[in-house]
């Protein structure tokens, strides 16, 4: 025993050396491979996780205590002058890259702050080592059988690429390093609100949900049918049901219209959308029942958006464990979203003030600017276009304006991205500490995901809404008392196949016909994965950053390739194994015809009812029209593709010029236009033969085009 805790005491002796010196190293701008910074904190925590590792299976309670309290102090070594995003150990070998930088404290110029946080991390290490001094050495945790009917906390990130988790010190430092990694975690439709609908619903494509944008008409929560959802199904089942963050897009105009209505199923309900501003906002809170909906209150919070979700969510725990209920805690806050605050909190200020581009922050990853030259002569013309916004990497670009409110540049917005995970990350293990300490936690499951991802420059864009990688992938890590770490590597989507596990956990049938597969088997390690994903995007609101509205498309994605067909018509083909950031457009590569094949036909099952906008008849992907002329004969057919003919075309908002009708057959504007000159808009629904299993219709598209009658002679 006295050597035990000899080599104890020693452990922490050269963790505090190491700590010296990863607090004392000068500036760091982006590196590839590992950064010195980064070997002296991988010191320090493996150090400390390496004597944790030490206690018996018998105390596994208090030595996952300790892990957890460790993991939670790399945010004091973080916070001591070095923050990085690195690859994760495996599976992440697409993400190459590794962005370090180190404060600006000098070797031996010590603040009053910086012997704070060193205080701090002994006040980490001194449990360890009385802790130590008791223990013998012990196994590594093993799998048990599971809990039944779990607690279940979701944190659903806003936007979160899945590249990005290493930033935040206690997910990756306890839930990545303990839990279950899924290393290819997709959404089906790569924006906010068809995400969250589709988890919602119960793990269904977006065509199914109605939610196909975050805007009306396709989209937003107005679209969304919220009778029957994982909320409603959970209550019934005997779960309390607790939302803490944001809902759907549009919530809370359409609660004030709507007298502060809750959706059904939610025992406690602090819902929002997306504020602007992040230390006064507004939000509903509420209950209802799962046979309707509830009234809420309107609030205004002036405390700092995460924390105060933060302290809901842990009050919403300590009740749950009061009255001894299972529980449902889905925590939704909106980082990293823009506007992508970070809290105000020393520690974070101090960190941000060297993240700004005035410091040395740059992002120049994986296909940023599409390197190596810049060359997007292969990619669609969205993306071309964007060429002309693209900033090239130089901030006096943004000289006379800022590239978005609070962001000077594309790095800046990306650092303060980064910065406000860190507000997530503190939450996520304030639940898990308060579940530890109620003795929750052996019969809890943590899940932890984002909503889509965001492009940070690469193919000279910015945003979501894309089919590239960096749009389509989100975190997705499941973590239990009662499962080994490993990493999974099955292709699995998040909107779909998240929702259908949390109801099979549940004790419950997942819903009839959803397009998502349990991730049970999978977590057990008895389960193949899929062999394809299939994505769908429709074209609305999303602009990205550059302003360019993006078309339409549909996706199909293996092990090795990635197809991309556009509504303009255009084609993506990827082989990811040679190309992982997806430089080389091999669609028309005479060598892969039979590849484009296969997946172009897999695609035409699989795309959802749509109305096209191809570019030979909408050049500028503009909604207007082929000009008419008064008194002459006019025809144009809408185009369109995807689910079960035959379909029916309507109008649904406006009028068409006097003269002109819409055939509901086959989308044929025809007739012979007697208005005086004039544009006229309207809005055209297309609906299909199909039986929505959400809602029990057919899948509906609707688009608002402007067309022009021109005097006779084509005079306005």
């Amino acid at each position: 025993m006295t050597s035990f805790v000899l080599a104890a005491t020693k452990t922490v002796i050269v963790a505090a050396e190491a700590l010296v010196a990863a607090c004392g190293g000068a500036r760091a701008t982006l590196v590839s491979g590992a950064s010195t910074a980064r070997r002296s904190q991988a010191t320090i925590v493996d150090a400390m996780e390496a004597a944790a590792s030490t206690m018996p299976s018998a105390n596994e309670r208090l030595r996952g205590t300790l892990s957890r309290r460790i993991a939670f102090s790399r945010s004091e070594l973080l916070g001591c002058d070095t923050a990085l995003v690195t690859p994760a150990p495996s599976g992440f070998a697409e993400s190459a890259t590794i962005m370090a930088w180190v404060g600006a404290s000098k070797r031996g110029e010590w603040t009053e702050s910086s012997r704070y946080r060193i205080t701090g991390v002994f006040a980490m290490l001194w449990p360890l080592l009385i802790a130590a001094t008791v223990q013998a050495a012990g196994p590594q945790r093993s799998a048990v059988p599971e809990v039944e009917q779990p607690n279940m906390v979701v944190v659903l990130a806003d936007d979160q690429r899945w590249d990005t988790v290493d930033f935040m010190p206690f997910v990756a430092g306890t839930l990545r390093r303990e839990g279950v990694v899924f290393t290819h975690a997709f959404v089906s439709n790569p924006v906010c609100c068809p995400a969250r609908a589709s988890l919602l619903a119960g793990g269904f494509y977006s065509r199914w949900t109605g939610v196909r944008t975050n805007v009306p008409p396709n989209g937003g929560v107005a679209a969304f049918r919220d009778e029957r959802t994982i909320a409603t199904a959970l209550q019934q089942g005997g779960y309390a049901t607790g939302l803490f963050g944001k809902y759907l897009n549009g919530y809370m105009s359409l609660a004030r219209q709507t007298e502060l209505n809750v959706p059904p199923g939610w025992t406690d309900f602090w819902g929002t959308d997306n504020p602007r501003d992040w230390h006064r906002w507004e939000l509903v809170h509420g209950a209802s029942s799962s046979a309707g909906r509830g009234r809420g209150e309107l609030l205004t919070a002036e405390q700092y958006v995460t924390d105060f979700l933060r302290d809901r969510a842990l009050e919403f725990i300590e009740r749950s464990a009061r009255e001894r209920t299972r529980f449902f805690l889905l925590f939704t806050p909106p980082a990293p979203h823009i506007p992508a605050t970070p809290a105000s909190q020393p520690r974070d200020a101090e960190m941000l003030s060297g993240f700004l581009t005035g410091g040395n922050f740059v992002y120049r990853g994986r296909g940023w600017g599409e390197r190596p030259d810049g060359d997007l002569s292969d990619k669609p013309w969205f993306v071309q276009q964007a060429n002309a916004r693209w900033w090239g990497g130089d901030p006096a670009y943004y000289d006379g304006e800022p590239f978005k409110d609070g962001h000077r540049t594309p790095d800046d917005l990306f650092a303060h991205q980064l910065q406000s995970t860190l507000a997530i990350d503190r939450a996520v293990a304030a639940m898990v500490d308060r579940l530890d300490d109620l003795h929750l936690l052996e019969r809890t499951i943590v899940v932890y995901a984002s909503d889509n991802g965001f492009l940070l420059g690469e193919h000279q864009s910015f945003g979501k809404g894309v089919a590239y990688e960096e749009a389509i992938r989100a975190p997705l890590v499941v973590w239990s008392s009662r499962r080994p770490h490993r990493y999974v590597d099955a292709l699995v989507q998040v909107d779909l196949d998240l929702p259908v596990t949390i109801l099979e956990y549940a004790g419950l049938t997942p819903f009839a016909d959803a397009d998502g597969l349990s991730l049970r088997g999978l977590l057990a390690g008895d389960q193949p994965g899929r062999e394809r994903l299939h994505f769908e995007f429709f074209h609305g609101s999303e602009r990205g950053l550059t302003g360019v509205l993006r078309p339409d498309w549909a996706a199909v994605r293996d092990r090795r390739w990635k197809y991309v067909e556009h509504g303009t018509l255009e084609r993506e083909l990827y082989d990811l194994n040679q190309d992982p950031y997806e430089l080389e457009n091999r669609a028309f590569d005479p060598g892969w015809q039979d590849v484009v094949a296969d997946f172009s036909a897999d695609l035409a099952a699989f795309r959802a009812a749509t109305i096209q906008m191809p570019l030979d008849m909408f050049p500028q992907q503009r909604f207007e029209l082929p000009p008419a002329v008064a008194g002459n004969p006019y025809s144009f057919t809408l185009p369109a593709w995807g689910g079960r003919t035959p379909y029916v075309w309507q109008i649904v908002d406006g009028d068409l010029p006097p003269g002109i009708a819409l055939d509901a057959d086959t989308g044929e504007l025809h007739g012979t236009p007697a208005a005086p000159p004039a544009s006229y808009v309207f809005t055209v629904e297309l609906s299909d033969a199909s039986t929505s299993p959400v809602h029990g219709g057919p899948q509906r598209h609707r688009r608002a085009f402007t067309l022009t009658v021109a005097g006779p002679g084509g005079g306005g």
